[in-house]
């Protein structure tokens, strides 16, 4: 099995079957922690604040077109 360089280098058909093997097996790999990460509470929270923060921006610009519609009248 090589290293991520070499098997990034070579097409995905000219892979050996042990380089396919440690790429399916990294992907899982990765796919667990993502699902851990987003089953983690502290991971929750923080995309709960960043939607609140985010909602807060869209909030934000929605008041200064109302203040510079209402100043305009």
């Amino acid at each position: 099995m090589g290293n991520l360089q070499e098997i990034e280098s070579k097409p995905v058909l000219e892979l050996s079957a042990a380089d396919k093997e440690w790429l399916i097996q990294t992907i899982k790999k990765q796919r667990a922690t993502i699902s851990e990460l987003k089953s983690n509470t502290r991971f929750k929270v923080y995309e709960e604040n960043l939607q609140l923060a985010q909602e807060v921006e869209r909030l934000k610009v929605f008041e200064q077109a109302y203040y510079g519609l209402r100043s305009a009248l």
